[in-house]
């Protein structure tokens, strides 16, 4: 293998695993701090999924990029992977930030008291 595409390997894989780690941090990050956030919290929890949606894209970018340098089909597999990740990665980066929004939007809702029609 040429150092080119061990370059290249190697760089797909870095953000490969920087992409996911940033995943797993947005979601830890929403799961850790939704109770105590309010809507000023989750305008400022969009810098993760910024972040996360752009280590997926370039995760994804380097996986294409070390596909088509591979001519002999010898890294095939990091190269799939790394733009399968990059592209989950970037599609729950909003449905995380959106779900996390909703969760936080609707804390405390379940605290008034709303009479139903049945109540004398």
């Amino acid at each position: 293998m040429d150092s080119d595409l061990e370059a290249r390997r190697a760089r797909a894989s870095r953000c490969t695993q920087i992409a996911a780690g940033l995943a797993g941090a947005h979601l830890l990050l929403w799961l850790l701090l939704a109770p105590v956030l309010r809507e000023p919290g989750v305008t400022l929890m969009l810098a993760p999924a910024v972040a996360q949606m752009a280590g997926g894209v370039v995760a994804a970018i380097a996986g294409v990029r070390l596909w088509r340098a591979d001519r002999a089909a010898l890294v095939r597999g990091p190269a799939l992977a790394a733009v399968l990740v990059g592209l989950v990665v970037t599609i729950a980066a909003p449905l995380i930030w959106i779900g996390g929004g909703v969760r936080a939007s609707l804390h405390g809702l379940d605290k008034i008291d709303i009479p139903s029609f049945n109540s004398p």
